[in-house]
C-alpha cells in the first residue's frame, strides 16, 4: 500500500505532500478496520490482486511493486487504468478512490489546500 500511495501521490506532484506525509497507509488501515468483515476481505483481496499482478505484468518471478522503480510503478498503474478489460479498469478506479479519500482527508493536505489569510485578502481586493 505504501508504494502505491507514493506512486499516486508523489512529492513532486501538485502538492509537496506525498502519500507517506499524508498518512495514506494508516488511513486505509483504519478504514479497513471499521468495515464489515466481508467488505474488508474484498478490499484486501483487491489490494493483494494488484500487488500479485505486478509479478505477472513485469514477467519476472519475484518482481514486486514495492521494490519496482518509480517508472515501472507508474507504467503498471497506467496499465490498470487503461486496461482493455473493463473489470480491471473499474477495480483500478476503486483502489484509486480509496487512496484518494485517504490523501484528501489528511490534515497536511487539508492545510495545504486551505488559502492563507494573505490569499483571502488579495481575492477580496481583486474582486472589489
Amino acid at each position: 500500500m505504501f508504494a502505491l500511495g507514493q506512486c499516486l501521490f508523489p512529492r513532486d506532484g501538485v502538492l509537496d505532500i506525498d502519500g507517506d506525509d499524508a498518512g495514506v497507509v494508516d488511513w486505509v488501515d483504519d478504514y479497513l478496520g471499521r468495515m464489515e468483515p466481508l467488505a474488508r476481505t474484498k478490499v484486501r483481496a483487491l489490494i493483494r490482486t494488484f500487488d500479485l499482478g505486478y509479478t505477472a505484468w513485469a514477467g519476472r518471478p519475484g518482481a514486486s511493486f514495492l521494490t519496482a522503480s518509480p517508472a515501472d510503478r507508474t507504467a503498471y498503474v497506467e496499465a490498470w487504468d487503461e486496461s482493455p478489460i473493463y473489470t480491471q479498469r473499474i477495480l483500478s478506479d476503486a483502489l484509486r478512490t480509496v487512496l484518494t479519500f485517504a490523501y484528501v482527508e489528511s490534515a497536511a493536505v487539508v492545510a495545504a489546500l486551505r488559502p492563507t489569510r494573505a490569499e483571502d485578502s488579495s481575492k477580496v481586493r481583486s474582486s472589489a
